[in-house]
C-alpha cells in the first residue's frame, strides 16, 4: 500500500482521553466523526458512566441516564461481553473501557442516595477487579451525576485502592467545577495520595462567570502533587462552552432514587417550588443563565481559562464527547467533530499558542502514557500501525454549535492497525478497530 503525504505531517493516531461513544459505537461502528479527526482510539467509560457492570440490564440503563440511546444492545453482563459485543461490529477506530463508578454502584446498591454497606462496598470492589481483570484500562467516576454523587470519599479512595492494585488509571469528573472547584481538586489528589492510584482529571475547566481564573490556582495544586509524588495529569476540550444533562444542576436529593423519582418530585408543588429554589440560589454563581444556550455561546474570560488549560505540558487534548454518527437530527456539542482539529487549526496554526510537536504530543503520546499503552501513540518498529496524516496548512474544523454535524476537513489518511481506514481524505469502509485489553 502507497499513499501521498507530500506536504503533510505524518503522526501517530490520535488518542481520545475522555470519550462517551461506548453508547454510541453500537450504532454507528464506522465512528466518522472520531475517524476524519485522524482519532484511531477512543478512552471510554468516563464521568462514571459505563455500560458495564450490568448484572441487572434495567438498573443499569437507568444509571446511565442520558447516555442510554438506540442502538445500544445491553447483550451482556460484564467488560467481557461487552468487549465482544463492540468487536462484533466490527468498529472503524479502537476503543478501550473503563470502569464506571455509577455503574458499579448501581450494580451493588441501587440508585439510592445513601452510604453504601460494607457488603455493597466490597462487592462494587470485586466488579472493579473483575473489570480490570478482563482488561478494562480504568476506573472514573461522576461526582456531580447520582448515583455516584451519593458516594463519599472514602468509599471513591476504596475503590481507587483496587484501581491501583491492578495498574488502572483512575479518571474523575470532580465533584464540583466551579466555586468549589480547588475543593474538588484536593480531593482528588488526595484520593490519588492514599491509594496511590494514577489520576487523570477530567475536562479541567471553572465554570461560572465568577469562577474565571481558578484553574490557574488547580494547575498549581496538580504540579505541586506532582514533584510530591502524585502521578496526576489532566485534560481539556478546546471548547468555551460544556454539554452534559440538566439534570447534573439539580440538588443531589431531587435524584435520589433515579429519573422516576425526580418525576415525581416535579409533580409534587411543595418539592417542586424547593428545587427552583435550589437552583435559582446556582444561578449566577455556578451557572451563567446567559449562557445557558442551545446552538451559540458567546466569547468571554472563559475562552482564558482554555488556552492556559491547553498549554499546560501536564494536559491532555479530548473530547467528551459521544457522537459518531456524521447526521441526525439533534444539535450535539460539536467537540464530537472538531476537538482534534481545533486544536491544529485554531490553537497551533492560527493562535500559535501551541507548537506543533507539542499539540501532537498531547494528542498521542501523553494520552498513551496515561492509559499505559506501549505500543499506541508513537510511531517506531514494534507499535500498532495507527497513523494519522494531515495537511498542517488546512486541516480545520467545520462544525459549529448551530451545524454541528459536519466532518473535519484536512485530514488525508488514517490507518488503523496498518489498515487505510481513511484514503484521500475519504472513508475507505475498512473495520480493523479493536477492543484493546490492559495488560
Amino acid at each position: 500500500m502507497t499513499l501521498r503525504a507530500d506536504g503533510c505531517v505524518v503522526t501517530p493516531g490520535f488518542i481520545d482521553l475522555h470519550s462517551h461513544a461506548d453508547f454510541a459505537i453500537e450504532d454507528h461502528p464506522a465512528a466518522d466523526s472520531a475517524l476524519y479527526q485522524g482519532v484511531t482510539t477512543l478512552l471510554t467509560g468516563n464521568c462514571g458512566f459505563s455500560p458495564f457492570p450490568a448484572p441487572d440490564r434495567t438498573v443499569a440503563r437507568r444509571a446511565a441516564g442520558f447516555l442510554d440511546r438506540a442502538g445500544v444492545s445491553w447483550d451482556w453482563t460484564d467488560f467481557d461481553g461487552y468487549a465482544r459485543a463492540v468487536q462484533a461490529t466490527g468498529p472503524a477506530i479502537n476503543i478501550a473501557g473503563q470502569a464506571g463508578h455509577s455503574a458499579l454502584r448501581a450494580a451493588a446498591v441501587g440508585l439510592e442516595d445513601r452510604p453504601a454497606t460494607p457488603a455493597e462496598l466490597d462487592r462494587m470492589r470485586s466488579l472493579l477487579a473483575e473489570a480490570a481483570e478482563q482488561g478494562a484500562h480504568g476506573f472514573s467516576t461522576g461526582l456531580i451525576y447520582a448515583p455516584g454523587a451519593y458516594g463519599d470519599a472514602a468509599e471513591v479512595t476504596a475503590l481507587a485502592t483496587v484501581a491501583a492494585e491492578h495498574g488502572l488509571l483512575y479518571s474523575t469528573h470532580m465533584r464540583n467545577e466551579s466555586g468549589r472547584l480547588l475543593e474538588a481538586v484536593a480531593e482528588a489528589l488526595e484520593t490519588a495520595r492514599r491509594s496511590g492510584v494514577r489520576l487523570e482529571i477530567s475536562h479541567l475547566k471553572a465554570m461560572g462567570p465568577a469562577n474565571h481564573g481558578l484553574v490557574r490556582d488547580a494547575l498549581r495544586m496538580i504540579k505541586e502533587a506532582r514533584a510530591g509524588g502524585v502521578d496526576v495529569t489532566a485534560d481539556v476540550y478546546p471548547y468555551t462552552a460544556s454539554s452534559t444533562t440538566l439534570t447534573s444542576r439539580l440538588p443531589g436529593w431531587a435524584m435520589d432514587g433515579g429519573t422516576p423519582r425526580l418525576l415525581e418530585r416535579l409533580a409534587d408543588p411543595a418539592d417542586r417550588k424547593r428545587i427552583v429554589a435550589e437552583v435559582r440560589e446556582r444561578m449566577g454563581r455556578d451557572v451563567d443563565p446567559a449562557g445557558v444556550v442551545i446552538a451559540a455561546l458567546p466569547p468571554g474570560p472563559f475562552s482564558g481559562d482554555v488556552a492556559e488549560v491547553l498549554a499546560h505540558p501536564l494536559v491532555s487534548v479530548a473530547s467528551d464527547g459521544w457522537t459518531l454518527r456524521p447526521t441526525g437530527e439533534d444539535r450535539p456539542h460539536p467537540r464530537s467533530f472538531g476537538t482534534f482539529v481545533r486544536v491544529l487549526g485554531g490553537y497551533v496554526r492560527k493562535r500559535g499558542l501551541l507548537d506543533l510537536a507539542e499539540a501532537v504530543r498531547k494528542m498521542t503520546s501523553l494520552p498513551a502514557s496515561r492509559m499505559g499503552m506501549t505500543d499506541r501513540g508513537v510511531l517506531r518498529p514494534g507499535a500498532v500501525a495507527d497513523v494519522a496524516v494531515f495537511d498542517p496548512a488546512a486541516v480545520a474544523e467545520e462544525a459549529t454549535f448551530g451545524e454541528p454535524y459536519r466532518l473535519a476537513t484536512g485530514v488525508r489518511h488514517v490507518l488503523v492497525g496498518g489498515e487505510a481506514a481513511l484514503r484521500a481524505g475519504a472513508s475507505t469502509g475498512a473495520r480493523n478497530g479493536v477492543v484493546p485489553r490492559a495488560r
